[in-house]
């Protein structure tokens, strides 16, 4: 449903790469989705205890985490820093924006009347900004732009490019909102979208729990009970699972927006786990095995063609170290080039006014004298 300017609460929601809104796809312009993915159920929003209470013991991880685009991927607008407001309405519309004290609102025109003041930023500064307002505890609305910290301008947000000039955006139900926001932050109450202010962002227990009984535990010395689980010991599609929580798998895509299942460049955990590397890995082939976990994706090609090499190079095949029995040197290139060749980059949502490129996640052979097709496995 449309919303008029003048009448309702505001919202923008991210154009993420790696940001995970947008890749993750809150807005799917291809497909209205015939179901939504749910989100884990949260435990008790007690037992999650913030980032700030695992710094003692894992300075390390604490650390490279709190620098990374998963720490701020969901931000109190109040915390963003600055921002460019267009001079006129935005794309042409009678929406303007204006700064008011740390935060800014939105209006109709140059009135006052109606305006509304913006909450939260969801999607860290690595490519867009969307700012969203919630209703009610459990109402999200979406705003039709979204903005590019790095150049400074606004461009439209995914599915709202052709929007009346008086209408603000779109908003999300309930169990669409709760599924937007649970990606973006570490927890939610069961009865609300509105998250704590500690667990903005995906923190350490989005991904390895509530930690409240784990450092009771430890205080009490007990290290036979540490009561969480050890990521380490996961196996390949386990750990591709839980990544897809938010980065999405088959099961998702399926459900929800089947005519979006060539996009494996924007749905990261389905792509991988689409790809016969992943299939013939032995449980092995998972993001752990080119992706850190508390930092930011590299741009170090060196550091995913090592981990392509592993099983994909005669010395590997000779002493036993590849876990793919049919795994071959590339004939091309046998020692570099893997990623731009079998992993392409692709705009994660084809058509819009502005959207990043990522590594097309679905590993595939090019057909000879083409361009790299999705829908060819290696």
């Amino acid at each position: 449903m449309k919303y008029k300017c003048s009448l309702y609460l505001l919202l923008l929601l991210l154009l993420p790469t790696a940001g995970i809104l947008f890749a993750a796809g809150c807005s799917t312009p291809a497909a209205k989705p015939t179901s939504i993915a749910q989100p884990p159920t949260p435990p008790p929003s007690n037992s999650f205890v913030g980032n700030q209470a695992c710094a003692q013991c894992h300075t390390k991880e604490y650390q490279a985490h709190k620098a990374s685009f998963h720490a701020t991927t969901a931000r109190l607008v109040s915390s963003i820093g600055k921002i460019v407001f267009p001079r006129s309405g935005l794309f042409g519309s009678r929406c303007r924006l204006r700064p008011d004290g740390s935060s800014f609102r939105i209006s109709v025109g140059d009135s006052p009347i109606g305006a509304e003041k913006l909450q939260y930023g969801l999607g860290s500064d690595k490519a867009g900004i969307t700012f969203v307002a919630i209703a009610d505890q459990t109402n999200l609305f979406e705003m039709r732009a979204s903005y590019f910290p790095g150049i400074a301008k606004w461009y439209s947000t995914p599915g709202q490019k052709n929007l009346e000039d008086d209408e603000m955006g779109l908003d999300f139900p309930p169990d669409k909102g709760r599924l937007c926001m649970s990606c973006h932050t570490t927890t939610l109450a069961t009865d609300s979208i509105v998250p704590e202010p500690r667990f903005l962002g995906v923190g350490c227990e989005a991904c390895h729990g509530p930690g409240g009984a784990h450092i009771s535990a430890v205080k009490s010395h007990d290290p036979a009970h540490l009561q969480m689980d050890k990521l380490g010991g996961y196996g390949a599609e386990k750990l591709n699972t839980l990544c897809g929580r938010c980065h999405r798998t088959e099961q998702d895509i399926m459900k929800t927006s089947p005519s979006l299942v060539s996009e494996t460049q924007r749905f990261q955990s389905y792509g991988i786990m689409k790809s016969r590397c992943f299939k013939e890995s032995k449980d092995t082939l998972s993001c752990l095995t080119c992706h850190d976990p508390h930092k930011n994706a590299t741009l170090d090609m060196g550091t995913y063609e090592k981990a392509c090499l592993t099983c994909h190079s005669s010395a590997a095949r000779k002493i036993g170290l590849s876990t793919a029995p049919s795994a071959k040197a590339c004939p091309v290139s046998p020692q570099r080039g893997c990623i731009p060749c079998h992993m392409p980059a692709r705009k994660i949502i084809p058509g819009a006014d502005r959207s990043p490129s990522a590594a097309d996640h679905f590993i595939h052979i090019p057909p000879k004298g083409s361009h790299p097709s999705p829908f060819r496995p290696l």
